[in-house]
């Protein structure tokens, strides 16, 4: 599915979806350098804010699915 302007469907995102859709941010960022300082700085806090907020809803998604089932082992 490609994510744009035309998109306007407000129906809530699981978190696997939220996930495809900032895997495609970070894909559409590429992994080029800015031409100047301040387009390169931008470019990189972009590629690590991403990143932690995949991380961070990992995280979360694992956390809530354990409370539903607590028997589920965990992982460090």
């Amino acid at each position: 599915m490609i994510y744009g302007a035309g998109v306007t469907d407000d129906a809530p995102l699981s978190d696997t979806e939220i996930d495809d859709r900032m895997r495609a941010a970070e894909r559409a960022l590429g992994s080029a350098p800015g031409e100047t300082v301040p387009g390169n700085t931008a470019l990189s806090a972009a590629r690590d804010a991403l990143k932690l907020l995949r991380l961070g809803l990992m995280t979360a998604s694992e956390n809530a699915e354990r409370k539903k089932d607590p028997a589920k082992p965990t992982f460090p």
